[in-house]
């Protein structure tokens, strides 16, 4: 019997793993997810959704989200927001994050001809441009060199784990996207 893992078979099946292309390309676009991650700042963006506002019994704003009355607070003008496109723009060219990710503004317009006040909800979202197709590659990369699909979707979740600088893959990722 032979104790040298080199020239048994479970030895050999282990080195030939490693130097699998399907490893070595997922290792090097892990290290690429974590580094861009790391050092490249992602663009924000800003969706702005126009809300059907009216008052409820206790004179409160609130719309309908679900069937549901939602309230509303804390409105502010456009022209005070945090989330208006031209601070975002200054925050873009900084490298920084806004400082609120959710903001109630209104603003004067024109509602079948008449004045009237309009309402709008602002969502601040991220993006890390060409880079955001990383994770989709890798997966797609993966299973071509592989031929297995999920360990292939795996891969391309981790990648896209890493880019999000979410490290923590089964509390962050995985329970957290399943339980929604």
């Amino acid at each position: 019997m032979t104790s040298n893992p080199e020239e048994n078979g479970t030895g050999q099946r282990f080195w030939r793993r490693l130097r699998s292309p399907g490893l070595i390309f997922f290792v090097i676009t892990a290290i690429a997810g974590l580094w861009i991650g790391i050092q490249v700042p992602p663009t924000w963006t800003v969706e702005k959704v126009g809300l059907d506002v009216s008052r409820d019994a206790q004179g409160q704003l609130v719309y309908t989200y679900q069937g549901k009355p939602k309230p509303i607070e804390n409105v502010v003008p456009m022209a005070e927001a945090q989330l208006r496109p031209e601070r975002i723009e200054r925050l873009n060219a900084d490298g920084q994050r806004p400082t609120v990710t959710e903001e109630y503004v209104w603003e004067e317009g024109q509602v079948d001809g008449r004045p009237a006040r309009l309402y709008s909800r602002l969502v601040a979202r991220f993006h890390w441009g060409f880079w955001s197709l990383l994770p989709a590659a890798v997966a797609v990369g993966l299973c071509w060199l592989t031929r297995e699909p999920l360990p292939a979707l795996l891969g391309g979740i981790v990648v896209g784990a890493f880019l999000l600088g979410r490290y923590n893959l089964t509390g962050q990722v995985l329970i957290s996207s399943f339980a929604s």
